[in-house]
């Protein structure tokens, strides 16, 4: 006699014990790593929750929520989806105030409005932000300057820094030897 690789029975319990696993067990079988970030973020699991987002925007709340700022604002940086950019460059904003990084907070907000006038959340926290900074590191807004507002200026204008010391150095190295002639 051939045996049947499957009997009747043994077909019968294995259906019965699918049915009396709990849901999201089988569930978590068919979850996209989004999905499992969605339930770890809704479970309150933060830190899995960014390790399963592939999302950047999605990331950086997550690890924001974490109380990872850095690591939040450099994924609210990353984000591209349209739909989500103006709360990114608002959350990368929120990201540097925790970390009382208060010049570049003041920048984010400022694109934030630049970009949607009424955007009352980041109004009231670039005001926020100034009265830190005025109150916490420096008397005058003056202090943010272009290289703060433009960070892909920077590295020229270091180099030009450098150059006009260097310059200055040699005018006044060539004084004193014209001084001791």
């Amino acid at each position: 006699m051939i045996r049947k690789p499957f009997s009747i029975v043994g077909l019968l319990a294995f259906v019965v014990c699918l049915a009396i696993q709990p849901v999201p067990t089988i569930a978590g079988w068919f979850k996209t790593p989004e999905q499992e970030g969605v339930s770890l973020f809704q479970r309150g699991d933060y830190e899995a929750a960014a390790l399963a987002f592939s999302d950047a925007y999605r990331k950086g709340v997550a690890l924001y929520r974490a109380g990872r700022y850095l690591e939040a604002s450099a994924a609210f940086a990353q984000s591209s989806r349209p739909e989500v950019l103006l709360d990114a460059m608002y959350n990368q904003g929120n990201s540097y105030f925790q970390m009382e990084d208060y010049p570049r907070a003041i920048v984010m907000y400022e694109r934030v409005l630049a970009t949607q006038k009424t955007h009352d959340d980041a109004r009231n926290n670039l005001a926020l932000a100034r009265s830190r900074l005025r109150l916490y590191h420096c008397p005058l807004e003056q202090d943010i300057d272009e290289k703060t507002r433009h960070p892909e200026q920077k590295e020229k204008q270091n180099q030009k820094d450098q150059k006009d010391q260097k310059d200055q150095k040699d005018q006044k190295d060539q004084k004193d030897q014209k001084d001791q002639k």
